[in-house]
């Protein structure tokens, strides 16, 4: 579930940076400790690999990408739509 993203221009440099506050929904414990990983280490992995791939996608000069990890007990599935879900965008 995406909470929010937005998109930060400096007209004067001619740069453009992303930023992400993005939540990792997981459903058992056990799922909750593989993603956060020893110390956080493989959470942080993620960040890594995920920050790399969305300078390439959105061709900013950085992004700023802040993963949430929360444990649900729900088993109902989850919408997928975006407008459903809270996503919001801001650009300035």
């Amino acid at each position: 579930m995406n909470r929010t993203y937005r998109t930060v221009e400096n007209k004067e440099e001619g740069s453009k940076i992303v930023h992400i506050d993005q939540d990792l929904i997981v459903r058992t414990k056990s799922h909750l400790k593989l993603v956060m990983g020893r110390g956080g280490m493989t959470l942080k992995r993620i960040e890594t690999a995920a920050k790399r791939d969305l300078i390439k996608l959105f061709d900013c000069s950085d992004v700023i990408l802040h993963l949430h990890v929360k444990f649900t007990k729900s088993r109902h599935a989850r919408p997928l739509d975006g407008q459903n879900v809270g996503v919001s965008q801001q650009v300035f």
